[in-house]
């Protein structure tokens, strides 16, 4: 499948993105999203601003390559020339550098929009929430300052990209994170679970990571990516970690 980096960007992001401030005008907190591969900036952004967060302005990202004749981007290749599938192992090491992006945008977005490391939170889904995923663990390794808390849906890391020298000190500036499993196929669920249950040893090295770590299954309904069950978990996992402030 041919594959196509778009032209630069600006400063904030190098591929097409879409920026929403909050409906009530305080832009407090900031919630980034990722999409699954083949998707777009602009359908997360439409399926995002359903849940009308308050105080949260919204910065939907659509990955660095293109996927020519289909229409859609995607974080890393999915298939080879052959269109033979490539396996997760092996597109990891450019979800890596997806991520490394995705920590470079928080960052400009902390020095040139005043957002809080703490306030900011991260959706993915599918190849987007092994993007989010990999963002949170790129950013504990750096010792960078905790997000607000990663929303993953359908996405997990191998569980041979989990181990690292230090886990204690890398463990202790985790993101909370929030796996949700929502997948008609039991082997592929699996995956994702027995992944994520690695993941869960790495932050339950802190002792006070108990809470941080959430994996969810759930059922699967056709055509819906937020079904009410999931999208009243979303909401109460953000709920808890919103700041509101008080308008000026």
């Amino acid at each position: 499948m041919p594959y196509r980096k778009p032209k630069p960007g600006n400063h904030i992001w190098g591929s097409h993105f879409e920026f929403s401030p909050s409906g009530d005008g305080i832009d407090t907190n900031l919630l980034i999203l990722l999409h699954a591969s083949g998707g777009s900036c602009q359908k997360m952004l439409e399926l995002a601003k359903r849940f009308e967060l308050p105080q949260t302005a919204i910065l939907s990202l659509s990955g660095p390559l293109l996927l020519i004749g289909f229409g859609g981007w995607t974080w890393a290749e999915i298939v080879d020339d052959s269109m033979n599938v490539i396996p997760l192992e092996k597109q990891h090491s450019q979800i890596q550098s997806a991520a490394k992006l995705v920590l470079n945008c928080i960052d400009i977005m902390c020095l040139r929009r005043n957002f809080k490391r703490e306030n900011i939170f991260i959706l993915g889904h599918e190849q987007g929430a092994n993007v989010a995923i990999c963002t949170t663990l790129q950013a504990a390794k750096q010792r960078k300052a905790p997000l607000g808390g990663v929303y993953a849906m359908n996405g997990s890391l191998t569980s041979n990209r989990l181990c690292c020298a230090d886990q204690e000190s890398i463990a202790r500036e985790l993101s909370p994170l929030f796996i949700a499993i929502s997948i008609d196929e039991e082997s592929e669920a699996e995956k994702i679970k027995s992944n994520s249950e690695k993941l869960k040893e790495l932050y339950q090295v802190h002792k006070d990571n108990d809470k941080q770590f959430q994996l969810q299954k759930y059922a699967k309904q056709t055509g819906a990516l937020f079904t009410p069950t999931i999208t009243r978990d979303f909401m109460a996992f953000m709920a808890k970690r919103i700041e509101m402030r008080n308008p000026t």
